[in-house]
């Protein structure tokens, strides 16, 4: 099974710490992230963040 969490956040910071949980990350626009989901519901998720900061 998979859990995610979307959230919609802003910073003015780059640096990332990750736990034991996480290997890598990467930094990607709004679009991309929506694009990058791999089922339907969570590129939902992340269209309507998109849509509510335009």
């Amino acid at each position: 099974p998979m859990f995610t969490v979307v959230y919609d956040c802003e910073t003015d910071e780059t640096e990332i710490t990750l736990n034991h949980e996480h290997e890598e990350y990467k930094w990607v626009s709004p679009v991309e992230a929506r694009d990058r989901m791999p089922i339907e519901p969570l590129q939902i998720a992340v269209e309507r963040a998109i849509t509510r900061h335009q």
